[in-house]
């Protein structure tokens, strides 16, 4: 079944996968993410990802004096802003069942000294290597193939303020920006917004309105687009897969 670019239609490629539904869950509380500004540089020669993302909390959600996030084990925070200014953190490694490694970087973030915390940026950068521990999600990972990334459940890549065994929730993506080198085209699950080249880069902007964190999925690969009346088709170069998004465009 073809879909509309919100959902894009992938042939031979990993777009969508069915969640690991035997963990337990209890509904979050908290802090909560109303939406996410992401900026994203993938390379995959060196498994690599730099990123910048802007979040905005849900009204009245920020509590306390200290705000918690996590990413994926191989990732390292820079540095977060808030109200432009660069707050203390706290990095450490923790068990996480949310991501494919079992394991997060577990980032605190010093809020005492701020009346109103409404957003921040966080500024980070590290690794995706394969999975070691055998877990469902072994697919994840950034490399010479290209960029197998989703959300809760799966790989932590953009902060998620989600404890263990915790439900996801709807969130907005108003922007996502991935830069890949040339020969990669990169799909965000939401709405493909325009594609160019700029000097040395690919780069592809996508949106989504109220998307859950679980279904925040990226993926990059060497793909061919083929697009009919509104309709993109990413598909892999060889014979086959082509001749089967004709086939669905026809």
């Amino acid at each position: 079944m073809l879909e509309h670019v919100q959902k894009p239609f992938v042939i031979a490629g990993l777009l969508l996968a069915s969640g690991p539904a035997y963990l337990p869950s209890y509904e979050a509380d908290g802090v909560k993410v109303d939406s996410y500004l992401i900026e994203a540089e993938f390379h995959p020669a060196d498994k690599s990802i730099h990123a910048k993302v802007d979040i905005s909390f849900a009204p009245s959600s920020v509590t306390g004096d200290t705000l918690v996030f996590y990413l994926h084990g191989e990732l390292d925070v820079d540095h977060v802003e808030v109200q432009g200014q660069r707050i203390e953190i706290l990095q450490d490694r923790v068990h996480h069942e949310n991501d494919y490694s079992h394991i997060a970087n577990r980032v605190s973030v010093v809020t005492e000294d701020i009346d109103r915390v409404e957003g921040m940026r966080v500024m980070y950068s590290g690794y995706f290597n394969p999975s070691v521990v055998g877990a469902i999600s072994n697919y994840m990972r950034i490399d010479s193939g290209g960029v197998f990334l989703r959300s809760l459940g799966y790989s932590l890549w953009f902060p998620v303020f989600v404890e263990n065994w915790t439900d996801s929730y709807d969130v907005s993506f108003p922007s996502v920006t991935i830069r890949t080198p040339p020969e990669f085209r990169a799909v965000f699950a939401g709405q493909r917004l325009r594609e160019y080249e700029e000097g040395e880069w690919r780069i592809s902007e996508w949106s989504a309105d109220r998307l859950s964190l679980f279904d925040a999925q990226c993926t990059a690969r060497q793909f061919d687009v083929m697009n009919e009346g509104g309709f993109y088709l990413y598909h892999m170069r060889d014979s086959t897969a082509r001749t089967m998004a004709r086939d669905i465009l026809s």
